[in-house]
């Protein structure tokens, strides 16, 4: 029959079973196949986290956002409270000895200026072009849902590998193919940045030079390329597979290309720009910012290794098992069935996916939940209902690589949140001002030429002209 042969299908076509379909079918002699990751390396799967692991998912989620905080914070000059109200006048900030700085903008404020409660908390740029909304929303959003997922009951049952942290190691996978609310927050909340960037960006007036213009066509574009992962999801088939490389690749293509052009540009041209004008930057702001790049950086660099070691696997056949022998035995195959599975993870020795015939193999262990107090809903629904909701005594997935997975979404979180941060705070900032400086100021200024910002606007003074008669 097609359930126990390796090819097959209900049309009787010849094509080959997928391997999700084989894992399902049952044969006579079937018997439970240790094929899964968790059977090659125990280690590797565990139902829960410890806590020293829930310690540094902790860590990983806490210190970018306190990083993102205290990074305009420190910058900015050190004013007493009742000197600093930056936001007094947006129309021309007062810097720190009351003078107007609206003339002088390019050169006063090399740094964010900071607002609210006449405290300095939050730099100006992110309230004013309003992705302070995008970033408080980005924040407790992605950290309600993580901690809910990982900790809390969430529909879960106190099983996390059974839900978006059991099966996909980023943020964007877990929206694409979990939870169908997160894909909405997603691309809400990358349409708003990318539309606010785009109006920003394209408000902020230039001298016509023109790596002036071409710096600004490069910021708008890589707002615009925001919209390629808003759009294009990380999405996978019924059989585990990407559901399409291309749009896996646009995908990809917008959270790196978008991130790269708004973060690394506007601070390779600050950069720049302290390298030639040392006498008007401060130490401490190229500091700050570059410290905050290569934390950025770091975070991704460790992304990068953490996803390597672990694939998304959004197929859950332990939801499909009705009794519990067939769950606690997933999965169950007939001996011919399972010896080339079992050559497959042999050869694959720990590596990650393993790919064989056509799909991966699983990274997960199955465990029957026995429900004994049972709503009123659940007494009253057809077995069709419970199953569809997942109530009622049911199959769960029990174990898989729960920690590489949380640690992948977290370390992801700390990239797009440092990244958000820094073009809210520093791009707009540094951008608008250096594109305002006139022709004149990007002249290299030694110390005894830089104007000072306290001298006071002068009247220049008006010398007569000498006439024939007076000579």
């Amino acid at each position: 029959p097609a359930a126990t042969s390796w090819r097959g299908s209900h049309l009787n076509t010849g094509v080959e079973m997928p391997l999700s379909l084989r894992l399902l079918s049952v044969g006579a002699d079937a018997t439970r196949c240790p094929i899964s990751l968790c059977d090659a390396d125990p280690s590797a799967c565990e139902s829960q986290v410890t806590h020293g692991e829930a310690l540094s998912l902790i860590v990983l989620m806490v210190v970018p956002c306190f990083l993102a905080w205290l990074g305009p914070v420190v910058v900015a000059p050190w004013v007493p409270l009742h000197r600093r109200r930056d936001d007094d006048d947006p129309t021309g900030f007062n810097d720190a000895r009351g003078l107007r700085a609206s003339i002088w903008s390019y050169r006063v404020n090399i740094d964010p200026p900071m607002f609210l409660f006449g405290m300095a908390c939050l730099p100006f740029d992110c309230g004013a072009s309003g992705l302070l909304g995008v970033v408080l929303a980005m924040g407790m959003g992605v950290f309600v849902v993580f901690f809910g997922l990982l900790f809390g009951r969430a529909d879960l049952d106190n099983h996390p590998c059974d839900g978006g942290l059991g099966s996909c190691r980023t943020i964007s996978c877990i929206c694409g193919n979990m939870i169908t609310e997160g894909y909405v927050f997603m691309l809400v909340s990358l349409f708003i940045t990318s539309t606010i960037l785009v109006q920003r960006f394209s408000l902020m007036g230039h001298r016509h030079r023109r790596h002036h213009v071409l710096a600004k066509a490069v910021l708008v574009l890589g707002s615009l390329m925001l919209l390629l992962t808003a759009i294009f999801p990380e999405r996978y088939d019924a059989d585990g597979s990407l559901l399409s490389p291309h749009l896996e690749t646009l995908h990809t293509l917008g959270v790196i290309g978008s991130g790269t052009l708004l973060m690394l540009v506007p601070f390779s041209w600050f950069a720049l720009h302290w390298r030639t004008h040392r006498a008007e930057v401060r130490c401490r702001s190229i500091v700050v910012r570059t410290l905050y790049v290569v934390c950025t950086a770091s975070l991704f660099i460790a992304l990068w290794v953490s996803t390597s070691q672990v694939a998304d696997d959004t197929i859950n056949l332990c939801s499909y098992m009705d009794s519990e022998a067939r769950c606690t035995s997933f999965p169950q195959l007939t001996p011919s069935q399972c010896a080339p599975l079992q050559r497959c993870l042999d050869a694959c020795a720990g590596a990650v996916p393993c790919e064989c015939e056509g799909g991966f193999l699983p990274n997960y262990t199955c465990r029957w939940l026995n429900v004994t107090a049972a709503s009123v809903t659940t007494t009253l629904a057809p077995e069709s209902y419970k199953r569809q909701h997942r109530l009622g005594s049911r199959c769960v997935k029990a174990e898989c690589p729960l920690f590489r997975y949380a640690r992948g979404v977290a370390l992801e979180f700390g990239v797009l949140f440092l990244i958000l941060c820094y073009v809210s705070t520093f791009s707009l900032h540094d951008v608008s001002r250096l594109l305002a400086r006139p022709p004149t100021a990007d002249c290299r200024h030694g110390p005894s030429e830089v104007p000072r910002a306290e001298e006071p606007f002068a009247t220049p003074s008006v010398v007569p002209l000498q006439t024939a008669r007076s000579i």
